[in-house]
Formats: structure tokens, sequence, C-alpha cells
């Protein structure tokens, strides 16, 4: 991956017409007879296929043969398992597992349903697991890449500029969905030439880059980069996950936890450093959890930091993320626990910046431009716009598997986050829909409170009426009442009724009676779950007059 292998991204749009052709792997054993046919395995299915392959393994460990090396894709294809925890594809720590060079390439990859495992990049300065240059896009879809390792030592090449991705390094397009990343590590300890290093789990040089509902935990840049080849000099280090050097970047629906950046103390100066969970220069991200990441940062400038979140030279926008408990570690004061930003506008809607730590700036460094209803737990993120909530506890729940793809942290039962967002996406991270109250949560996640609406109060009477309403439990066990009296203070209320554990909405009718004759009565639908209360709007209904006597 030197700097003259970037001059074919610009034929990554470029894809081929599909072709009919499928291929199906019939052996575990890592075999090269010339040709694939009743007896062919991963290697022949991929070297002797036609273009526009779809290629079939069916679930078994694949262990490549050391003496054979890496799998070298050359064209357009797609390899197709039978899922991430049955189709694995192991290199056993001698070398990469996957490479897409160029030239020579000629389209479009896809891995889907299989795990990546085992692969040791060592030698071309990227892509532990995978790494892919071709400029044409790769799509890693139910995928999991675990267990590689992209470790570079030899700093006499000069002539290598960009280094990392543990798991996968691409110049060019990236789409991940539905996968894990995890257990991946990027090691730099000398590098006469580099101008960029990072990615503990992922690189991308050029991009784009797209993470949907994806989970990267425990991944880990290690950067002791030696700068002493003059006039270049390391710019940008870090992404304990991913480093997202000149490519955009969208995040959805994704969680980052647990990842961790090491930048320590060396000859080299970087001018950016940090990223526990993600470098990137600007990009997107909504619906996205970044919890317990770090980043330790002990270079001599002051432009580093950012445990969650480092992003510069380019506009962020953060819609519905929670960005918590991340931690950085800086001689600085200049740090940012959450969010680093160096440069460029982070437009915040919705996120919360909670329990994150650093020297100073606990939350956020840098300029937070707030489009409304965000949640700090300190004021270190200069909110000021409407709905901001400034050091407020949000009362999250520890990152758990709480439903959806990727795990999240729950809002506990009376967060102030609940019900206090503004403009949200349909659905949270989980993709369970959003309002679930009158407004929506700030944050990743949405309550699941129940809903509740009053409806109109039906045969009423002299002494009583029946007291109408609809609700949803939204997935949890419910109970529901109504609250009555002579002012909107009420005073009296029904006994607690279950509505179930449902996802639908129901009617419900209570009917109460003892009233007074020709008396206005205030009323509303109380339901009731252990995420919480939601209140039906205030109604009323006047019963009727007393019958005169003649």
């Amino acid at each position: 991956m030197r700097a003259l292998l970037l001059a074919p991204v610009a034929v990554a749009a470029l894809a081929l017409p599909a072709a009919a052709s499928a291929s199906q792997v019939t052996k575990q054993a890592d075999t090269d007879d010339t040709h694939c046919d009743s007896d062919c395995s991963l290697r022949e299915a991929i070297k002797y296929g036609p273009v526009n392959d779809v290629i079939n393994v069916p679930a078994g460990t694949y262990h490549l043969d050391m003496s054979k090396g890496q799998l070298v894709i050359d064209h357009a294809l797609t390899i197709s398992g039978a899922g991430p925890n049955a189709t694995i594809v192991n290199a056993d720590g001698h070398h990469r597992v996957f490479k897409i060079p160029s030239p020579g390439a000629t389209g479009p990859v896809t891995l889907r349903k299989l795990q990546v495992t085992g692969g040791n990049g060592e030698g071309e300065g990227s892509g532990g697991g995978i790494l892919a240059y071709s400029g044409y896009p790769l799509t890693l879809d139910h995928v999991r890449l675990t267990n590689n390792l992209m470790s570079y030592t030899d700093g006499a090449d000069a002539t290598l500029t960009d280094f990392g991705g543990g798991g996968v390094a691409v110049y060019g397009a990236l789409t991940v969905t539905d996968s894990t990343i995890d257990y991946n590590s990027a090691t730099e300890t000398a590098a006469a030439g580099m101008m960029r290093t990072g990615g503990g789990a992922i690189s991308v040089f050029a991009g784009p880059l797209s993470l949907i509902r994806t989970e990267l935990r425990a991944n880990a840049a290690l950067l002791l980069a030696s700068q002493t080849y003059s006039p270049r000099t390391v710019t940008e280090d870090g992404g304990g996950a991913v480093f997202a050097s000149g490519a955009p970047v969208s995040v959805t629906r994704s969680t980052f936890a647990s990842n961790s950046a090491l930048v320590p103390k060396s000859s080299s100066t970087p001018t950016y450093s940090g990223g526990g969970g993600i470098y990137a220069d600007g990009g997107t991200a909504t619906n996205t959890t970044f919890s317990g990441n770090g980043a330790t940062v002990d270079a001599k400038l002051f432009d580093n930091g950012g445990g969650g979140v480092y992003t510069q030279g380019a506009n962020t926008a953060l819609a519905n993320v929670t960005i918590a408990g991340n931690r950085t570690q800086n001689g600085s004061n200049n740090a940012g626990g959450g969010i680093y930003n160096y440069s460029g506008p982070i437009k915040a809607r919705d996120p919360i910046f909670a329990g994150n730590i650093a020297d100073a700036n606990a939350n956020c460094f840098g300029s937070v431009s707030s489009q409304g209803h965000n949640l700090d737990s300190g004021n270190t993120c200069g909110l000021a716009g409407p709905g901001d909530k400034r050091n407020t506890n949000p009362l999250l729940g520890a990152l758990a598997a709480n439903g959806g793809p990727t795990r999240t942290q729950a809002l506990m039962r009376g967060s102030p986050a609940i019900n206090a967002g503004l403009a949200c996406p349909a659905i949270d991270q989980r993709g369970h829909s959003r309002p679930r109250g009158p407004a929506c949560d700030i944050g990743a996640f949405e309550a699941d409170v129940p809903n509740a609406r009053t409806g109109k109060a039906k045969k009423v009477g002299r002494h009583g009426a029946k007291l109408t309403g609809t609700l949803n439990p939204n997935g949890l066990v419910t109970q529901y009442r109504f609250q009555f009296g002579k002012t909107s203070n009420y005073g009296s209320k029904t006994a607690l009724k279950s509505a179930g554990a449902g996802s639908r909405t129901l009617t419900r009718a209570i009917a109460v009676g003892h009233l007074k004759p020709h008396t206005r009565y205030h009323y509303r639908l109380v339901v009731v779950n252990s995420a919480g209360t939601t209140l039906g709007a205030d109604r009323t209904f006047k019963t009727k007059r007393k019958k005169k006597r003649h």
C-alpha cells in the first residue's frame, strides 16, 4: 500500500453486470489443482471462477495452507457462507486472509455470512485480515472479522506512507452491514515514511466508509511511530476501532465499545492524534452508541484526545447518538473524554454526552453547534440551543443486549432524556419505533415507555360515565388506570388493570360511578410499565342534571 496505489480509486463506481454462474466449494482442504469442479476448494473457486461469480461456502473451518499464502481476489465476485459462526476462514496467524490487489481487480467484491480470522498482515503495512486497494467497492455483510493482526516493524521502507487496519484496510469504498468486528489490533513500532497511521479494526483511505447495524468492540491500535524520514512526518494517528482519513464516514445504528488507541511519546510529534472509538475527517453518526472506549495520547502537541470520537478537518453531524463512559488520558488539558473536535463544526441534535472522563473537558472539547435537545452530564459541550440540558444525569443503564442488532445503553425509569427530544429518526438504534410517548427521547435508545391517549367519555349519566382511551404496551408488561376528579389534580383513580405485553394499540374503557350530577370532571389515562409512566392528555366531561320533580 504505497502512495502510487491510490490511482485506481477513480474507477470504484464502475460496477460490472451480474453473472449467472455460481461456484460450489466442496471441501475444506486448501488445495490448488488448477481448476474448480466437483472437487473444489475455496482457493480454487476464487482463483479459477469467472468474473462476478457467486461462491457458496458450506459451514466448516477453512484453514489456509501457510505455503500457499493469502487468498488473492483479482476479479469481481461474491463469497457467501452459511453464517459468521458457521463458515470460518482462518489463516492461523501465518499471513493475511484475503487480498484484493491492484492492478488486476475488475469490480466490486462482497464477503457475506462468514468469519475472517487469524490474519497477519506483517510486511505490507496494512490489512491484517483483509487488504483491498483495487479501488472498487468492498462490502462485508453479516461478517465477523475477529482476532486479526496488523504489525509493522520495518522502518526502512520510506515509500510506505500509510499504515493500519488490523481487521481490514481499504483504498476505496467500504460498506459494512450487520457485522461484528472484534479483537483485532494494529501495532506500529517503526515507520520511516509514515504520514497516516491507525485503525485497530478498520482503516479506510479515500473512502467512503459506511457502517450499518455493526458492532465494533475490543479492537486496539498501538502506534509507536519513530519519525525520522524527512520531509515526511506522521500527521494523523489514532482510531482504536476505525481510522478514516480523507474518507467520508456514515455510521448508522452501530456500537463502538471498549476499543482503545495508544499513542505513546516518541520522536514523532503527530499533528492530530486520538479517537479511542473512531478517528475521522468528519461524517455523520445516527442512532449510534460510543461506550467505554479509550484514548491514551502521550504526544507533545495539544491537538489530541477524544476517548470516543476524534474528528477534524470536515463537518460532523451527530443525531440521536449516545457517547458515554469513554476516557482520554493525556498530559495536556485539551483532551475531550467523549469527543475531540479539532476543526470543522460538529452539529449535534438529540445526543447524550455523559460520564466521559478526561483531565479537563470531560464530555467535549472543541466546537459543538447545538441543533437543540442535547444532554450534557456536565457543562463542557457549550450547549445553548433550545431544549438543551446541562449538568443533567441521563440515568443510563449499562451497555447490554436490549434487543436489535447491536448493544445499547437503555434509558432507565425517570430519565430526563425521555420525551425530551425533537425531530428524531423514525426508529432507534434497535429498530424500535420512535416516539413512544408524546415526544422522542434524546440519545440512541428510545425508552420502551407505553403510549397513552385519553379518549372520549361515553355513556355519561347523572352519576357515572365510561372513560376510554388507547394504549400500546410497547413490548413490556403494562398496566393502566384512569385518574378523575373535579379538577386537574384529580384525586380519584380506578384500580390498575393489565394490558399485557404486546406491541399493538389497544382500546380500553373503565366505568366510574358515584359522581355528582351537573358537575364537570377531569380525567386522563395513565399507563405504567417497567420503563416508565405515560400520562394521557387531560380531558373533561359534565354529568347530567337531576330530573326535576313535578
